[in-house]
C-alpha cells in the first residue's frame, strides 16, 4: 500500500494600485510522492507564460530535470528561484 500526499502551494499577487489588496491567488497541487512540478504548474504558480518558464529552464536559471520528455521542477528549486526575484 502506498500513500500519496498532496502539497498545495499558494501565491497571492498584491496590487499597488488597489492599496495592496490581493488581486489574484493561484493554487498549484503537486504530487508529494514524486515531489516534482510540471512546467504548467510552475507557470501557474508564478503567474507567467509557459514559454517564459521554458526559457528560464533552457537558460539554466531555473533548475529542472527532463524526465520522459517532460520537464520537472523540484518545489524547493522553484521557491529559491522565486525568492531570487523578491530579494533583488
Amino acid at each position: 500500500m502506498s500513500t500519496v500526499l498532496i502539497v498545495t502551494m499558494t501565491t497571492t499577487v498584491y496590487s499597488a494600485t488597489d492599496g495592496g489588496a490581493p488581486e489574484t491567488t493561484t493554487t498549484v497541487e503537486a504530487d508529494r510522492a514524486a515531489g516534482l512540478l510540471s512546467i504548467d504548474d510552475v507557470a501557474a504558480y508564478l503567474g507567467v507564460s509557459v514559454r517564459w518558464v521554458y526559457t528560464q529552464v533552457r537558460s539554466g536559471a531555473l533548475p529542472a530535470m527532463l524526465i520522459a520528455r517532460s520537464w520537472r521542477i523540484r518545489p524547493e528549486a522553484l521557491e529559491e528561484f522565486a525568492a531570487s526575484f523578491r530579494s533583488g
